[in-house]
């Protein structure tokens, strides 16, 4: 008996030096609550360890609303004995961010009680990659089938709006030094033409724009100052109704691509790429900002 004791000590000693320094997140679940979350469970879902493995703590909270049947049954199978496959689900972190994940489980024996083991995978990156595949491709196929070339950036900026990311269309106005807007799209809504007589952005006021324009390179930056009170209030001016509160406010954290063919730039595309990682922002927006150049020079 003492030599199995020991055997189960030193067995879950191993898997807690595993478990605390997984790049996952895993947890045991049984009677109705954690029994244990690993320090990743508390840094990707914002809830302190204590109180997810308090009997007072919910399951529910931590999964997306449409997912909970499917998971409650995923558990009662496991428990059951029954072979389950990875399950696809949507994770509600404390602060409300969602992760879309893969949870793989097993049936375990834990403090002597049938528990689920759970181990979840993070795919949020991945599935947010395919929309944006998808997103560019059909934007992509529009354009090329459109006509004009006032058709084009409304169709590339709500592609963009459908991915939950603001975005803004500035044009050379042929001066050298100001930009002019022609359309805007708030996250999740719809392109609308820049107000009329809309002063747009001054060179001057934007050194940043100056090196997309020059050097025809896509930049993520983080405004501040001047430079984010300009782009905030040419934004403003631009938006439905002329000055004051516009359908794209402007955040510090912006991705400016430059619209060009070959190595004639005459535009920029503004896009505020949320929760978008340093390394993916830029890449996104360009693919986007070359589409539109082409077909809307191949179209004017």
């Amino acid at each position: 008996r003492r030599r199995t004791e020991r055997v189960l000590r030193e067995s879950e000693q191993q898997f807690r030096s595993l478990a605390e320094q997984s790049p996952n997140m895993i947890f045991i679940f049984g009677s109705r609550r954690f029994l244990y979350a690993n320090p990743h469970c508390e840094a990707m879902m914002g809830w302190p360890r204590e109180e997810t493995c308090s009997p007072l703590f919910s399951w529910r909270r931590a999964i997306a609303p449409e997912y909970r049947t499917r998971v409650a049954g995923h558990y009662r199978e496991q428990l059951g004995g029954g072979e389950t496959a990875p399950l696809e689900v949507g994770l509600v972190a404390r602060d409300g961010r969602r992760y879309e994940c893969i949870l793989t489980t097993s049936l375990i024996q834990y403090g002597g009680l049938r528990a689920v083991l759970g181990i979840v995978t993070d795919i949020t990156a991945r599935k947010r990659a395919e929309r944006f595949l998808q997103s560019l491709n059909m934007a992509s196929l529009s354009m090329q089938q459109s006509l004009t070339p006032d058709e084009i950036f409304p169709l590339m900026l709500n592609a963009i709006a459908s991915l939950g990311l603001s975005a803004a269309v500035f044009l050379a106005d042929g001066s050298g030094d100001r930009l002019r807007p022609t359309h805007l799209a708030p996250a999740g809504g719809t392109a609308v033409p820049a107000a009329a007589g809309a002063p747009g952005l001054s060179l001057a006021e934007m050194p940043v724009l100056v090196r997309v324009l020059r050097d025809a390179e896509t930049v993520l930056t983080d405004l501040a100052g001047a430079e984010l009170a300009a782009w905030q209030s040419a934004l403003a001016a631009a938006g439905p109704g002329g000055p004051g509160p516009g359908v794209v406010r402007g955040g510090a954290r912006t991705v400016f691509a430059p619209l060009h063919v070959g190595g004639e730039v005459f535009g920029i595309l503004g896009v505020e790429p949320g929760d978008l990682a340093e390394d993916e922002a830029p890449q996104t927006v360009t693919a986007f900002a070359l589409e539109a150049a082409a077909a809307w020079w191949k179209t004017g």
